[in-house]
């Protein structure tokens, strides 16, 4: 006689189980701020850039961000962000093997007042101005990022500008810490009072 074994049931995948509600859910609450009810408070555009990143980069995906950047207002900021994201997607970063380029560049013009080579309203201006407000102060992205209530990825983007234009310096590498230039601390330099070379009196 023959036995028939009954077939083995597939465990339920328990994220499919969960994500309809969870996708639903998160579709109420960022509907105020999609339909432009809201402003969005600080941290979440952090978060939903940590989405973005951990995501397949299906071509739907691609095809959504290239769409948000070239249709927001050109500032130096999502400029920068593009010529980089070019550079990636020609190739043309540096990899295993392959020396960097160097490319002759003229100096920078020195930057002028209070958000000079920065276009006003821009992250990197309003970067500026919080450093402004703040005499002899030291940021680091996330602190900033709340600030503004921006994104660590757009506000660390908008640092790495400042720094290049000399509007900004690096003070602290563990954790990064920036500060205005006339605030960064420099090596102080010798003040020990030379001694005299004149001679002492003689005496009567």
């Amino acid at each position: 006689m023959t036995q028939t074994t009954a077939p083995t049931a597939t465990p339920a995948d328990p994220y499919v189980a969960m994500a309809a509600p969870i996708r639903a859910a998160f579709t109420a609450a960022m509907a105020p701020y999609t339909n432009g009810e809201a402003a969005a408070p600080a941290g979440l555009t952090g978060i939903l850039m940590e989405a973005v990143t951990a995501a397949e980069p299906t071509a739907e995906l691609i095809g959504m961000l290239c769409q948000l950047l070239t249709s927001a207002a050109p500032d130096a900021d999502t400029l920068s962000i593009m010529h980089r994201a070019m550079g990636a997607a020609l190739g043309l970063g540096t990899g295993p093997g392959r020396p960097p380029r160097t490319v002759a560049t003229a100096p920078r013009p020195a930057a002028t007042g209070t958000g000079g080579g920065t276009r006003p309203g821009s992250i990197g201006a309003r970067i500026l101005e919080v450093f402004a407000a703040s005499p002899g102060a030291q940021f680091t992205v996330t602190e900033l990022a709340h600030e503004l209530g921006n994104g660590t990825g757009a506000t660390g983007a908008a640092i790495s500008g400042l720094i290049n234009r000399g509007e900004l310096a690096m003070t602290s590498e563990h954790p990064r810490r920036y500060a205005a230039p006339a605030a960064a601390p420099t090596t102080a330099a010798d003040t020990t009072p030379a001694e005299s070379t004149e001679d002492a009196p003689e005496a009567a």
